[in-house]
């Protein structure tokens, strides 16, 4: 279901870094069954505490205005290689080192930066480095912890359980390092930070308790009468606010197609969704986007998405939702901000492509050096979304920090 898009868009960066129909009213969904959380007596999992700021996402902790964190190596020749934490100065182009982290670890980490503080975790260590320099704060932690969203006071990992059918959450108290498990609903499938206190998912509904994957026809069975419900959850309380519901294969249409719906993401007080008119051989013969507000009323459609945009992906700025991105050769972009789109950027896939979006405006590009070594002989580079998007192709290479930084780490 979802998980198979967001796969799409992590293959997409690999290999590179209207009116659309109404949306379907909620009550041609059928009925069914909720399952409600367990309470924390009874399953034996612990309560969060209140979220104390807002919840955001692994997409954009790395950025903190003109500046990005990140990941590398110290030089070999230096003696025994360590891990450093770098950081990006958006505005000129320049990489330069931050901390350099006092033990060897297996794994460690993205950087992330809240609050004037970057946080790395080294196997089972927490990391607290002041973002202007100096000393670093070091909390022994009982478990390896690598989190993929944070609150001002807690890091939360967010992981799926295929055993379960579920994700499955663990808080950690940035201050003292305990770590603690955090009920979620039954059957949550996907999981959204969307710098809110309460988080965003979608969960399944089913008449009874879904088996295994493995239990084939059992699964398939189950699964064809499931319901899938969009909507807020607080951790701290367990309380659901449902948004919107559809069948987990689709809403059935007078035509024989089925129409199903993604959650991209959220700007400016409204979420965001792509819907495919998907025929009986899993083929889309339309697709658009459509938005809502933050209750599930006020539905609006958007834009069309141009045919054969199979793989739909976004970028994120400064916490918010701001390009949806589609194409498999020219670049197809919908900037959330202006409410247009455009089909004339600087670079188009595999050649390069923009990987992430900066607080001053700017793109952070991956480009094809081979293609563009005279421009770009790094092959990184930054450019101004307007120029980008205009098709120029002024851009800024990057001064990195050595020959081991890939565009995964910048």
């Amino acid at each position: 279901m979802k998980r198979s898009l967001l796969t799409l868009l992590a293959l997409a960066f690999c290999l590179s870094a209207c009116a659309p129909a109404a949306s379907a009213p909620q009550s041609e969904a059928p009925a069914a069954v909720t399952t409600e959380t367990a309470p924390a007596e009874e399953s034996g999992q612990t309560a969060a505490a209140a979220s104390a700021g807002n919840i955001r996402g692994n997409g954009d902790l790395q950025q903190d205005g003109a500046l990005r964190y990140s990941i590398g190596y110290t030089d070999p020749s230096e003696g025994e290689q360590k891990f450093r934490v770098l950081v990006l100065d958006c505005d000129t182009g320049k990489q330069t080192s931050l901390y350099t982290l006092e033990e060897p670890a297996q794994t460690v980490s993205k950087p992330f930066v809240v609050n004037g503080t970057v946080y790395v975790f080294a196997d089972q260590t927490m990391y607290q480095i002041p973002a202007a320099g100096g000393e670093a704060r070091k909390v022994d932690l009982s478990a390896f912890f690598y989190p993929t969203s944070m609150d001002d006071t807690a890091g939360y990992s967010f992981s799926y359980d295929d055993s379960v059918n579920n994700f499955l959450c663990t808080r950690l108290d940035l201050q003292t390092g305990e770590l603690s498990q955090v009920n979620l609903p039954a059957q949550t499938q996907e999981i959204w930070a969307l710098n809110e206190p309460r988080i965003f998912l979608c969960r399944l509904v089913t008449e009874v308790p879904l088996p295994s994957v493995e239990e084939g026809e059992i699964y398939a069975a189950a699964m064809q009468n499931a319901i899938c419900e969009y909507g807020w959850y607080d951790l701290a309380t367990g309380d659901f606010q449902k948004v919107a519901e559809e069948p987990y294969y689709g809403a059935e249409q007078s035509d024989g197609t089925k129409r199903r719906r993604e959650f991209k993401g959220l700007a400016g007080g409204r979420l965001y969704f792509v819907w495919r008119m998907v025929d009986e051989e899993s083929v889309t013969r339309s697709a658009g986007i459509e938005s809502c507000a933050l209750d599930g009323t006020d539905w609006q459609p958007v834009t069309d998405l141009p045919a054969g945009s199979d793989a739909v992906w976004t970028l994120e700025q400064n916490d918010a939702l701001r390009w949806i991105v589609s194409g498999s050769s020219n670049l197809w972009v919908y900037d959330v901000a202006d409410g247009q789109t455009y089909t004339d950027c600087a670079v188009s896939l595999p050649d390069g492509w923009a990987y992430a979006l900066t607080g001053n405006d700017r793109v952070l590009l991956s480009l094809d050096p081979d293609l563009y070594g005279d421009q770009c002989p790094g092959g990184y580079a930054l450019e101004d979304m307007d120029d980008f998007l205009a098709g120029r192709t002024d851009w800024m290479p990057l001064e990195l920090c050595g020959e081991q930084i890939g565009a995964g780490t910048i």
